[in-house]
């Protein structure tokens, strides 16, 4: 078995492997125009999940912003008590392909 820190098991349901990371995100509720911090425990280039004293993440989809570096139009997969299992539907990097609209709205959420 490779030591690696892909974490995966036979009775995971995602289709790509997530790593384990330690990071923070910010996500943005665009309706209510509510933004929450949140860690991000593990993490794929469809997916992550996500850990927070409070997580309650509309059905609809949301933003999320990682370590100031990518963005991502997400939707919830699950959910048990502080952790979600989070869909993503797009993403951009914030260096090179975010749309304009994107990069203003991630100005900001940015902390002041």
């Amino acid at each position: 078995m490779d030591s690696t820190a892909d974490v995966s098991s036979q009775s995971d349901r995602r289709g790509k492997l997530r790593r384990r990371v330690l990071l923070s995100g910010k996500l943005a509720y665009l309706d209510e125009r509510i933004t929450a911090d949140c860690s991000i425990r593990n993490l794929s280039d469809g997916g992550a999940m996500i850990v927070g004293p409070e997580i309650h993440l509309p059905n609809e989809l949301f933003l999320i912003v990682i370590k100031q570096a990518s963005l991502h139009e997400a939707r919830t997969a699950w959910r048990d008590g502080n952790r979600c299992g989070l869909e993503f539907t797009k993403s951009w990097r914030l260096s090179d392909d975010a749309p304009a609209s994107m990069l203003q709205l991630w100005r900001a959420l940015l902390p002041r």
